[in-house]
């Protein structure tokens, strides 16, 4: 049963992220054939005034517009797509000491219910990546 956006109970937004405290951006984007659509190296300049500079590196590569306003287990799909054949590159950057994850931003404004059926659990594990669920209140 398909749900459109306009009668999701929720929000969501999925990120291919890489963190680490060595992490070379360039390396990452040779690595995984992709461009980051933010990057950075420890110790460059944040934007942030509470952490004026990175305490470690970061590659960040976000949903294409496309993708944004569609239910969470599409949004991962989309990711197991767009990684498949990738996950020897995600294993040498985890070996490397880099958090490889897909960080879920979920936001509602009440009770939410989040099917991820176990064929798409298993492609995310298969690609080596973490899921990182950050679920925020949204006021309605």
């Amino acid at each position: 049963m398909a749900r459109s956006a306009s009668d999701c109970e929720y929000q969501s937004t999925v990120t291919l992220m890489l963190l680490g405290d060595n992490l070379v951006p360039g390396e990452i984007t040779r690595l995984l054939s992709l461009r980051p659509t933010q990057a950075w190296r420890r110790g460059e300049p944040s934007h942030r005034a509470s952490d004026p500079v990175h305490g470690y590196g970061g590659w960040k590569k976000a949903l294409p517009e496309s993708q944004v306003s569609r239910p969470l287990p599409s949004q991962l799909r989309y990711w197991v797509r767009t990684l498949a054949g990738r996950s020897q590159a995600i294993a040498t950057l985890a070996h490397q000491g880099h958090l490889c994850s897909l960080s879920c931003y979920i936001a509602s404004s009440g009770t939410a219910s989040i099917i991820v059926p176990p064929e798409l659990q298993r492609a995310v594990a298969a690609l080596g990546l973490e899921l990182r669920l950050s679920f925020f209140a949204q006021e309605s």
